[in-house]
């Protein structure tokens, strides 16, 4: 069922983005959007008073938010129509590869790879697990604790487990059985990184890393799709540095990438932005971040009139990183950026822009496909 609420005129644009924040307020809230002057909310069922009441000051406090626009940093000429349908989401969350559609992934995820080492970029592999203390270090859970998704496992009791099993036969719920384990599924590939670069003094500290794998996000279930995964592939590259250098290499990444991106036939944008910051009461991150241009986003467009989506960022984190992971004791000041690339989006975008057949797709990405194949 469809609510509306009015909102004050003049700050549409403020809370339409806010939509997230609102949806925040209850599990049953399916939906989201602007219209007009009109706050609309999907919802499971008709909301008792005290649940209005709570959406009501959700819309009110995201009707004082800062906004900051975003300022478009390159574009293309024109958007091309899509012509091809996505990949389906799996019901696990993630995409169902299927056939050449593994090799299209490996293919442009060793693009990339090659494109950073050849840029001084060590190449790592690192577990999939996120230890707590690493996610304390760096405060993600903190700041993101609508995408957080931790690891729970039974305990290796005997009792316990009988009685586990006991239960599944039963066809009982069995989620107390479950104990929270020192470890989170990482929402990102940088933060190993970091750690990795701890373990170095500032003489043989080594610069620039390159990973890649599997990183997880607890997306509202309103906005799942297929560019919206629990489980998605990342490609990063992290880099330390003095100011200077890490937003020359940052600059120099972003040349490469937009090269690629209309190599490639897609069309879109690259514009200032910020991450989703969870702040209930002020949003003082988000528009530093965005006003300052500490974040870029490359934003392929979308299907019809349908937004674009992010499928690439590059990122100055100044010193804060740094400072957490005690990369700056000792009077030495380094500073860090990051790019993160998500190759589903990427396959996706080319997929829906091209269609599903890859000879159909510009021979810049075949030519890729092939030097993966030798």
């Amino acid at each position: 069922m469809i609510i509306s609420f009015d909102i004050k005129k003049g700050h549409e644009l403020r809370v339409a983005e806010q939509l997230d924040f609102i949806c925040f307020v209850s599990e049953s809230i399916n939906h989201v959007k602007v219209n007009a002057s009109k706050l609309e909310i999907d919802m499971d069922k008709w909301p008792d008073q005290e649940m209005l009441q709570k959406i009501e000051q959700a819309l009110r406090v995201a009707e004082t938010f800062k906004l900051v626009p975003s300022r478009i940093i390159r574009t293309t000429s024109k958007r091309k129509q899509s012509t091809g349908k996505m990949i389906p989401v799996s019901t696990h969350g993630g995409l169902m590869l299927k056939d050449d559609e593994t090799k299209y992934k490996q293919a442009l995820d060793g693009y990339l790879q090659k494109m950073f080492s050849s840029n001084g970029a060590c190449i790592r592999e690192y577990p999939t697990f996120l230890h707590e203390d690493i996610m304390n270090k760096c405060q993600y859970n903190h700041n993101f604790p609508q995408h957080t998704m931790r690891v729970a496992a039974i305990p290796h009791n005997n009792e316990i487990m009988g009685n586990y099993r006991a239960d599944i036969v039963a066809d009982k719920d069995t989620a107390s059985y479950f104990r929270m384990q020192p470890f989170y599924l990482r929402p990102c590939i940088c933060y190993h990184a970091y750690e990795e670069f701890s373990n170095y003094d500032s003489q043989s500290l080594i610069k620039k890393i390159t990973a890649g794998g599997k990183c997880f996000r607890n997306e509202l279930v309103g906005k799942r799709g297929e560019t919206r995964l629990l489980e998605f592939h990342m490609r990063e590259f992290v880099f330390v540095g003095t100011k200077t250098e890490v937003l020359n290499i940052r600059t120099e990444m972003m040349d490469l990438i937009w090269d690629l991106f209309l190599k490639l036939g897609l069309t879109g944008s690259i514009v200032s932005a910020n991450d989703p910051f969870f702040t209930q009461n002020e949003n003082n991150k988000s528009v530093y971040q965005r006003a300052a241009e500490l974040k870029y986003e490359l934003i392929v467009s979308g299907k019809g009139d349908e937004d674009g989506y992010s499928i690439a960022s590059f990122n100055y984190c100044g010193s804060a990183v740094c400072d957490a992971f005690g990369l700056n004791a000792n009077d030495v000041q380094h500073h860090s950026g990051c790019v993160a690339i998500g190759i589903d989006r990427w396959i996706q975008a080319l997929r829906s822009t091209h269609g599903p057949d890859v000879y159909n797709w510009p021979v810049e990405f075949r030519d890729i496909l092939e030097e993966e194949r030798r």
